[in-house]
């Protein structure tokens, strides 16, 4: 599995979040490094990080950061900016609770996901008159076996 592959295994994890299948009845926009105009929508955006945190004969500990952005719809209502709040909340809660019991992204042959987890808080990015941009920052930490990942690369 080549490495523009992690995004779309991250992406199917992230379909499987109840907090985010609620939003809307007719389900939700997720994307890979797109965000459209109309709410409700999320888009999965890599960012730099030092790709290598250690080395092991045998492997590398990796990591790699993303931002995940949405749009949604923006009043002025009290009640509504505290549920969009409320959805990040629980959205941190369900990567913390996903990691500890190891449900995480099926990164296929040579890598093993062991923690994906917010480092940030949901926040607004922007606002126009009608939606808003949300954003909370992702870091996903994996083992990638040297051996397989040369093999992979080799086609041996």
């Amino acid at each position: 599995m080549a490495d523009n592959k992690i995004p779309q295994a991250v992406l199917a994890w992230l379909a499987d979040c109840p907090y985010i299948e609620a939003l809307t009845e007719d389900g939700v926009s997720v994307h890979i490094d797109y965000l459209g105009s109309d709410p409700v929508q999320f888009s999965l955006n890599a960012t730099p990080t030092e790709a290598v945190l250690k080395r092991y004969f045998s492997g590398e500990l990796r990591a790699k950061n993303y931002v995940l952005t949405s749009r949604m719809d923006y009043t002025q209502g009290d009640a509504e900016r505290a549920a969009q709040s409320a959805f990040w909340d629980d959205f941190t809660n369900w990567c913390e609770v996903k990691s500890e019991a190891k449900q995480l992204p099926d990164l296929g042959p040579g890598r093993q996901a062991l923690s994906l987890l917010c480092t940030t808080n949901g926040y607004i990015q922007n606002v126009d008159t009608t939606t808003c941009q949300f954003q909370i920052q992702l870091q996903m930490q994996y083992y990638q076996d040297k051996f397989a990942r040369r093999k992979e690369v080799m086609g041996a």
